[in-house]
């Protein structure tokens, strides 16, 4: 999808060393009422770290909800391709999860991108 559209990332939690959550809000009412509260949000992105031996681990997560989003709005347009269209976007955001932590993990070990 091209464009251009705003959405504003509400942080829950930030515990430095060991996580940082933050919610993300459609402002903007883009896909029905606006969500001006985390109780409302699009998804949740969250980032941890585990210690592992003389490393650390990062994980990175993503919750859909419970509020509307694209997601949404593609369903509603086409339920018949409901799972296909779930299937899609849980692969685009695993590919986009991978490549950020790839990024980080060159970042931290003094790599470039």
């Amino acid at each position: 999808m091209n464009g251009r559209w705003r959405t504003v990332a509400h942080f829950t939690e930030a515990e430095p060393g060991r996580a940082l959550t933050w919610c993300v809000l459609d402002t903007d009412g883009r896909y029905g009422e606006q969500a001006k509260e985390p109780g409302h949000r699009m998804a949740t992105w969250s980032f941890t770290l585990t210690p592992d031996g003389d490393g650390v681990v990062l994980r990175q997560s993503v919750t859909i909800g419970p509020g509307r989003s694209g997601l949404t709005a593609y369903i509603e347009r086409t339920p018949e391709h409901e799972e296909a269209i779930i299937a899609y976007r849980i692969d685009e955001l695993g590919k986009g999860m991978d490549a950020t932590l790839a990024g980080i993990k060159g970042a931290a070990e003094g790599r470039q991108g």
